[in-house]
C-alpha cells in the first residue's frame, strides 16, 4: 500500500480546502469534467487523503489561534443574549457558520455499514 498522496490528490486537498467542495476541487486538480463528481467523492472517502485534510485543516487552526471551544462558547454566548428575542442576529451567525466550515468542524462524519446475506422483508398490510 501507498503511504505517499499522488500530485493530483495533494492538489485535490489543497482546492478542497478552498470551498469544501469535492466535486469542484476535482476539476481544478484536474481531473476529467466527466468524472469529477465520483472523484470527488471517492477521494473524500479515502484514508489518506481524508487525514491530508483534516491536517491542513488542523494546521490553519492553529494558525489563526481559534479552537473548536472557542468557536462553540461565542454560539453558546449568541444563543443566550438573544433569549426570548424573535431571531438571532443574522451576520453573527454567519460569521461563525463560516468559520466552523472553513476549519471542517461541521463536515459530515462517514459511517458504512454492510449488510450481507439475505434480509426479510415486512410490509405493513395496515392501511
Amino acid at each position: 500500500m501507498n503511504n505517499k498522496l499522488t500530485d493530483k490528490q495533494s492538489r485535490f486537498v489543497e482546492e478542497y480546502l478552498v470551498d469544501l467542495n469535492a466535486t469542484a476541487a476535482a476539476k481544478r486538480a484536474g481531473y476529467s469534467k466527466k468524472t469529477a463528481q465520483r472523484i470527488g467523492s471517492e477521494n473524500l472517502s479515502k484514508p489518506l487523503i481524508a487525514a491530508a485534510i483534516k491536517e491542513k485543516q488542523d494546521e490553519v487552526s492553529k494558525s489563526i489561534d481559534i479552537t473548536r471551544e472557542e468557536l462553540l462558547m461565542d454560539l453558546r454566548m449568541i444563543k443566550d443574549e438573544n433569549k426570548g428575542k424573535a431571531e438571532y442576529p443574522p451576520h453573527a451567525l454567519k460569521a461563525i457558520e463560516l468559520i466552523t466550515r472553513m476549519l471542517g468542524y461541521n463536515a459530515a462524519d462517514k459511517s458504512e455499514i454492510k449488510i450481507s446475506g439475505e434480509q426479510p422483508l415486512f410490509l405493513d398490510n395496515d392501511d
